[in-house]
């Protein structure tokens, strides 16, 4: 069966391509010799057992995967963990960049990269500093008429 993901045509019928075993073991753990942190033989040996596992099948959920393996791979679950807890959407990104538009205007094109980062900063966040302000209000207006009843 055919499957449209994004731009690709997948066929599911079709096994899952294998892992480049050759390519993860040097290019992507390369940083780790670069940063002149030991060589740990299990890790090697948690990766080589993982690289001859096959692949899992296009609509399983790695997530649950590497839960599941938690405890075999300690060291790639780990950072399994930190890469799927980035989120998959580019709303956020796209947000910025929409705010970006509006403050980098043309009338305002020789602003100052401070005062840019500054009000990129501001923007996004004045929506919820101004919620916190208002409870603030509100609460201060409720304990001010509170004490002053009980004055009276």
């Amino acid at each position: 069966m055919l499957c449209r993901k994004g731009k690709n045509v997948v066929n599911e019928d079709q096994p899952p391509p294998t892992k480049k075993c050759k390519y993860l073991k040097t290019k992507l753990f390369s940083y780790l010799e670069a940063e002149g942190s030991s060589s740990n033989g299990k890790d090697d040996d948690e990766v080589d057992h993982y690289m001859h596992l096959p692949c899992l099948k296009m609509k399983a959920n790695p997530l649950e995967f590497w839960l599941k393996e938690a405890q075999t791979y300690q060291f790639l679950s780990k950072i399994a963990e930190s890469t799927l807890g980035i989120p998959a959407s580019s709303a956020a990104a796209e947000r910025l960049f929409s705010i970006a538009g509006k403050v980098y205007c043309p009338e305002r094109c020789h602003l100052s990269d401070n005062k840019f980062e500054q009000l990129m900063f501001i923007r996004p966040n004045i929506s919820n500093f101004i919620n916190k302000v208002i409870s603030f209000l509100f609460i201060l207006n409720y304990v001010i008429f509170n004490v002053l009843s009980q004055i009276k």
